[in-house]
């Protein structure tokens, strides 16, 4: 079955009419070649017939998809170009990842790509690739080891400052989504991480963790390389509690080899974490030291999390955090108060509905050197699950943020309001199950 479709679109409904064919020409083939399907039974895109215990798994997803984007932004005449303006796109994303099981050892191994076509730009396709491997193992009966590596590269900046929401491990891959790159910037990511975990009975454990995280950018003075070291020991309350008290020690390092600025933290952490069927909470907070110009500054940081099931179909999740955090776009580190929420589930049997909102506000720079800013978005996706590998969706975004001038980087907005809404076909194959 062949579809052909216009590459460029000049309106936003003209993405809605081609997902409408798309969806039409699958469901026809759906009700003839899966009648169980078409008789309305239970379906989930991406589910397996049954439940993996180990051995080796490949999973390959394709999503096409059109959109369109509008809003204010204020662009500065020096990236005119660069920011993208309003206008339609469209989209293809892959992604292919590899797991291994067997006993108590872990290996994953994942590469995504996306492929943008957006013609109000001067580089009208970009493309932007992802890798990353895992790998968790026992050392013996007591020990544990993990490490992990992430690198990408894509031509676009992006700003976003809202705790992560956890993804299902079980969800199938997907390419990383760059819903808030702000302009035109190759920039290059290197994300790795080691820990060991010794047990030193059998309530009380033991964590080691160091991380490196470097962005890259042709102008070598926005590179930014931080690095955490940290120590943890944990001892479990009860069947369903736990509590810990961690210290970490963080580096970030501005301009690369240039060393525009460097900043350093050192902090303190009590926690306490309790999780029975499906619910999670963890709380904590502490205080961080911050030597500034001779001086010690003192900040407290705090952290809270929130998973719970909402019946048999739904699942919410709450993230707050209080704290810094270190973006290549400012050479100064961020202190604010940030929240992230998400709610998914079915509706109906044959419908899927994920809504997430997030919010950030504070201060730039351990001494406010930049000023407050402001930051939110929100955005909602339904999809319809056709078969086990095939979905049609809809997605609507929001994003806003809000800087003083002059504190980003040369070249990008102080100042940005988007819109942005598409519509897409997802695909997914087991390769090995």
């Amino acid at each position: 079955m062949i579809v052909r479709c216009p590459s460029v679109l000049s309106r936003p409904t003209a993405a809605l009419m081609r997902l409408v064919c798309i969806g039409v020409l699958i469901c026809a083939d759906v009700a003839v070649a899966h009648p169980a399907a078409a008789q309305g039974r239970p379906i989930s895109f991406g589910e397996r017939p049954h439940e993996p215990t180990g051995g080796s798994l490949v999973d390959f997803t394709m999503a096409l998809s059109d959109g369109y984007d509008a809003g204010n932004v204020q662009v500065p005449a020096e990236a005119a170009g660069q920011v993208r303006p309003d206008g339609s796109y469209s989209n293809l994303d892959t992604a292919l990842r590899y797991t291994w099981a067997r006993r108590n050892q872990q290996f994953a191994l994942e590469a995504s790509d996306s492929i943008r076509y957006d013609p109000q730009l001067t580089s009208d396709i970009a493309a932007s690739y992802e890798a990353s491997a895992s790998y968790v193992t026992p050392l013996g009966r007591t020990r544990r080891f993990n490490v992990g590596e992430r690198f990408s590269s894509t031509p676009y900046f992006q700003v976003e400052l809202f705790p992560t929401l956890p993804v299902e491990a079980l969800e199938p891959p997907h390419a990383p989504s760059y819903d808030y790159a702000v302009s035109q910037q190759t920039t290059y990511t290197n994300n790795g991480n080691i820990g060991f975990i010794q047990d030193l009975s059998r309530r009380t454990a033991l964590k080691f963790d160091y991380r490196v995280n470097s962005s890259r950018f042709e102008d070598r003075a926005r590179d930014l390389v931080s690095q955490q070291g940290s120590i943890q020991l944990s001892r479990r309350a009860g069947r369903f509690a736990a509590v810990h008290v961690a210290g970490a020690a963080r580096v970030a390092r501005y301009g690369g080899a240039l060393a525009v600025s460097e900043t350093h933290t050192t902090e303190l952490e009590f926690g306490f974490d309790w999780a029975k069927r499906g619910t999670a909470i963890s709380i904590a907070s502490g205080p961080a030291l911050i030597p500034v110009n001779g001086q010690l500054l003192y900040r407290v940081n705090g952290n809270a999390s929130l998973h719970t099931p909402l019946g048999r179909e739904w699942n919410a999740d709450l993230h707050y955090n209080r704290g810094f955090t270190f973006d290549a776009g400012v050479p100064y580190p961020f202190y604010a108060d940030s929240v992230s929420a998400g709610i998914d589930g079915r509706p109906a049997r044959r419908l899927g509905v994920r809504a997430s909102g997030g919010y950030s506000t504070g201060t730039v720079g351990v001494s406010s050197e930049g000023g407050a800013y402001g930051t939110y978005t929100g955005s909602l996706q339904l999809s319809t699950p056709l078969t086990r590998h095939y979905a049609v969706y809809g997605e609507y975004l929001f994003y806003h943020y809000s800087f003083a001038h002059g504190v980003l980087a040369d070249g990008l907005p102080p100042r940005l309001d988007r819109h942005t809404i598409r519509f897409g076909l997802k695909l997914w194959f087991p390769v090995i199950s």
